[in-house]
């Protein structure tokens, strides 16, 4: 079925992209003077600077959601129920999707962002891009809202 060889895709795709940002973060803090951009504002500029040990966050957080969302796919009865009724293997489906989705798409903008850290560092860049935000919220909400509306359809 299309929805599970996804949910595997995204899967692998969120190990492999974790694997990828702590390599980035291990590089950046071997290269990184001290002081790095840590903050961007709406229009993804630099707004903030801070130790080059704060980058370590970005994949402390991937590293937890990729674990946490993992655990949550492989035993559904962990997830918070809202309503008494009993989940269709279809709505299931659906969820697991999604947060294979979420943990996907997390990991990639993660990434980006070490990734465009490093290039401001380097002087190759001096912003995230006007379009990040924009690009953000389309890929996080519009898939998400899609998908609850198929999981509820399912009711």
């Amino acid at each position: 079925m299309l929805m599970n060889r996804l949910c595997k895709i995204f899967g692998i795709g969120s190990w492999v992209l974790l694997v990828t940002i702590w390599i980035l973060v291990v590089y950046a803090l071997m290269t990184f003077t001290n002081k790095i951009p840590i903050h961007f504002n709406y229009k993804g500029e630099v707004d903030n600077y801070g130790s080059k040990y704060a980058i370590l966050l970005l994949p402390i957080l991937a590293s937890f959601i990729v674990v946490l969302f993992s655990i949550i796919n492989k035993y559904p009865q962990l997830q918070i129920k809202q309503t008494a009724k009993v989940q269709t293997p279809k709505q299931l489906l659906y969820n697991k999707l999604l947060l294979a989705y979420i943990k996907f798409t997390s990991l990639v903008l993660f990434n980006f962002i070490v990734i465009q850290t490093i290039l401001i560092v380097q002087e190759k860049a001096t912003s995230l891009t006007l379009w990040f935000i924009p690009t953000t919220f389309i890929l996080m909400f519009l898939p998400t809202i899609y998908l609850v509306y198929k999981s509820n359809k399912e009711n």
